[in-house]
């Protein structure tokens, strides 16, 4: 424990990022408390909140990758990318098993947040991940019925 610790604090990650994620990742309950709101919408609008959670995911490809470009980081913008954007394909192509693509994009969106090191980044990204979950939270609602 004493390891993690160190490395998290190495980082110069504090408290505060990690209420800061925590928030962010409560997106998925609240977008799951507003799926069980307004279950009617969801069913008509499935198809938007698809695209939506796809852009959505798009602007976080761009605003890390616009991070890493300016800390001139081309090994992390390059594996970054090519990651996210095969994991965009393969959810694409097998639809059936979108759940297991859903959960490796979303962690790879959880190490960006821990390498980000400008604190005006991080915000930005935890809101971004906090609309993202909002989104899928929604798309999970329809899932579990």
């Amino acid at each position: 424990m004493s390891l993690l610790w160190g490395w998290i604090t190495e980082r110069g990650i504090t408290f505060s990022d990690i209420l800061i994620l925590l928030f962010s990742v409560s997106g998925i309950i609240w977008g799951y408390v507003l799926g069980l709101i307004a279950p009617e919408e969801l069913g008509k609008s499935k198809k938007y909140f698809v695209w939506a959670n796809r852009i959505m995911l798009g602007l976080i490809l761009i605003l890390v990758d616009y991070h890493w470009y300016g800390l001139k980081e081309y090994l992390l913008l390059i594996i970054f990318t090519v990651l996210i954007i095969f994991l965009f394909l393969m959810e694409i192509v097998f639809i059936a098993k979108r759940k297991v693509y859903q959960l490796l994009i979303y962690f790879l969106i959880l190490i960006s947040f821990f390498l980000i090191s400008d604190l005006n980044f991080r915000l930005i990204l935890a809101s971004m991940i906090f609309g993202y979950n909002l989104i899928s939270g929604t798309l999970l609602k329809r899932v579990v019925e």
